[in-house]
Formats: structure tokens, C-alpha cells, sequence
């Protein structure tokens, strides 16, 4: 067909060009269409996703699956921060995110301009964040501006979080100095609570960002180090009250000692595990097959915003079956949360791919 053709065209000359092809080893008239569609999306996938580092997207993998899971937790089995295994995934897990968009956006910090990152950061956080709302506002019947906001706090708090040191970075050109001011003066502002819980590990990953992981082999006693460090926090220090939904950040003007014992700990135990689990994954990053956990980590967004909207669906239908063992087994809404948000990531970021791949083969 006409189309089949196009493509076929297209996709030669993307290989020429890239002097990929070899004349002499394959006739170029034994070409297949299909032939030259997967190798342009092998070269759009390597493209997208050459820069990337293993052993953060492991730990982005693992951070979305702890997410998708208390979700399930909290909202199929009404289990909350009175389980051990809750409180202690919940003392890291958005940490964890948030650390290591702070190490992914130093780069952008350096390189782009101010208004070239206002503007991505925008359509990337802010967009969906406002669509996807409001589409779950419609679901849950929450259409203030606060509620289609919360539903998913992560995006917009990224979005303002990141916006801050992008105007801290012109008059503070240290980052260790900007993340300790940034941190501070945040907390004489009233409300934004996850605004303030957010800014300091925002930072952490910022100071984090001149280092290459990719050049770095950990030492295994450094990471053993970590791991005794981080489990000394937890189980001396860490009660399951420190969270953020359970007290809320100190402020200047009115605080507390146990809102500043909670304010600090969240810092150093959210932290210390984090680092640690970074840590591990970059030394047994090649030791293990891990691709399950990079598809999650390249899908999160995804995962993040469509598993909330199968949970509920999943919830209306369960109510119908009271006396049924799904009603009563959480083990089986998180697994059919976790497969549905999975493939539906999946099939969403499919298309994403397709689309570049256009764009790119037209751009050519």
C-alpha cells in the first residue's frame, strides 16, 4: 500500500543516514516494511532513552510499585499507618521520587534557560496534573481548585518545588547553601504542606547532581554503611507519626517539638533509605535482570495517574460483591490494580512512542 511505502522510503533513509546500513552484507530490495519500522524504533528508543541511568530508573520502578501498592492498602483494605510494613514504605517512597527528580533536573538547571523550563515543566506537571484532576474531581465530585490539585500533589509540588531553586539558582549559586535557605524560608510560609515536605529532598537531589553514576562503582562497604545507618534511624528514632499526613511541618512563626522532631527525621530517615536503595541498585544493576522494574520506571507517570482511576473502578465493583472473597481479599485488588494501571501505562506510553517515531521520520 501507499502508506506501507512511505514508510518504507522514510525508514531507508533514517538508516543511511545513521550509516547503519550495510549494502553489501543484506540486499536493501529484501527489505520488509516491518523490517524497517522496528529498526527506527529501535533507534528512537535508544535516542529517547540512551541518557538514562539504571539504577535510577530501578529505584523509580521500585518507588511507583510501593505507591500503586499503599494505594491498594489504604483504599481496598483500609489498612493504614497502624501496619509496620505501611509505615515503613511510606517513611521513603515519595522521598525516593522526589530525590531523584532533583538529581534528573540539576542537569536542566544548568543547561536550559529559565523560560525554557517554566514552560516544559508546565506542559509535563501541570498539564496533566489539571486534566487528570479534573477528570477524577468528575468521578469523586470534587471540583475545587484545591481537590482537582491534590488528587495528584506529587505533579504540582514538583512543579512549584523545581520552579523555586530555578529562581534560588540566580542569586545562589551554591546548591548546598541554596537547598539549606530554600528549606528554611519555605517553612515561614502558612499551608503548603507538601510544598515544605518536598523542597528539602528536591535539594538533596540537586546536590546530588554533580555526580555522574554512571562513572561510579560503589564501594560495598559504603553501601553497607548506609543500609546499618539507615536501619539505626528507622528502628531507634522513626515512630510512624512522622509522616506528612499525620503532622504536618514546623512553621517559624508556630511550631512544636514534635512538629520539628517530625520534620527533621522525615528528612534524615526519607533520605538515608533512599540513597541506600539507589546505592545497592547501582551495584547489582548488571547482576540481575531487572527490565520489569525499568518498564515501570519509563511508565510512571502512567502508572501514577492511571491507577487511581482503575482503584476507584475496582472499589465501585467489589462494593457490588460484598459477601464475595474479592470484596474481603486485598491480595486480589492489588494484583488486578497493578496489572490494569500496568497495562494501561503501557499501552498509553506505546502511543506516546508511535507518535515520536512519526515525528522524528518526518522531521528527517
Amino acid at each position: 500500500t501507499n502508506w506501507y511505502r512511505f514508510w518504507y522510503l522514510k525508514t531507508l533513509l533514517i538508516q543511511l543516514k545513521r550509516k547503519t546500513w550495510n549494502i553489501n552484507q543484506r540486499s536493501v530490495v529484501g527489505l520488509r516494511p516491518l523490517d524497517c519500522m522496528r529498526s527506527s524504533a529501535n533507534y528512537n528508543k535508544k535516542h529517547v532513552l540512551g541518557d538514562r541511568i539504571a539504577a535510577l530508573d530501578l529505584a523509580k520502578g521500585i518507588a511507583i510499585f510501593f505507591v500503586i501498592w499503599m494505594h491498594c492498602l489504604q483504599y481496598c483494605s483500609e489498612i493504614t499507618f497502624t501496619s509496620s510494613i505501611y509505615r515503613f514504605i511510606y517513611a521513603f517512597h515519595m522521598p525516593l521520587f522526589i530525590i531523584i527528580s532533583g538529581y534528573l533536573y540539576s542537569n536542566k538547571l544548568k543547561k536550559r534557560t529559565l523560560k525554557t523550563n517554566i514552560i516544559r515543566q508546565f506542559k509535563r506537571l501541570m498539564v496533566p496534573n489539571v486534566l487528570w484532576g479534573f477528570f477524577l474531581g468528575c468521578i469523586t465530585q470534587e471540583f475545587g481548585i484545591s481537590g482537582i490539585l491534590n488528587s495528584f500533589w506529587f505533579l504540582y509540588t514538583l512543579f512549584v518545588v523545581s520552579m523555586i531553586y530555578e529562581f534560588a539558582a540566580i542569586c545562589i549559586k551554591n546548591v548546598i547553601i541554596s537547598t539549606i535557605i530554600v528549606s528554611i524560608v519555605i517553612l515561614l510560609l502558612p499551608g503548603f504542606e507538601y510544598i515544605k515536605f518536598a523542597t528539602p529532598f528536591f535539594g538533596i537531589g540537586l546536590c546530588f547532581g554533580n555526580i555522574n553514576l554512571k562513572n561510579i562503582k560503589p564501594n560495598r562497604y559504603a553501601i553497607i554503611a548506609s543500609i546499618l545507618f539507615s536501619i539505626i534511624l528507622y528502628i531507634f528514632l522513626w515512630r510512624g507519626d512522622e509522616y506528612i499526613y499525620l503532622t504536618k511541618n514546623p512553621s517559624i512563626w508556630c511550631y512544636s517539638i514534635l512538629e520539628v522532631r517530625a520534620y527533621v527525621l522525615r528528612i534524615l530517615v526519607g533520605s538515608a533509605i533512599s540513597l541506600s536503595i539507589i546505592l545497592v541498585l547501582h551495584k547489582i544493576q548488571d547482576a540481575f535482570n531487572l527490565n520489569i522494574l525499568k518498564r515501570f520506571s519509563t511508565s510512571s507517570l502512567g502508572l501514577y495517574v492511571s491507577h487511581l482511576f482503575i482503584l476507584l473502578f475496582i472499589i465501585a465493583i467489589s462494593d457490588l460483591f460484598q459477601n464475595s472473597v474479592f470484596h474481603h481479599s486485598s491480595l486480589i485488588c492489588e494484583i488486578i490494580t497493578l496489572i490494569l494501571a500496568l497495562i494501561l501505562s503501557l499501552v498509553l506510553n506505546r502511543g506516546i512512542e508511535q507518535i515520536k517515531q512519526v515525528k522524528y521520520i518526518n522531521h528527517i
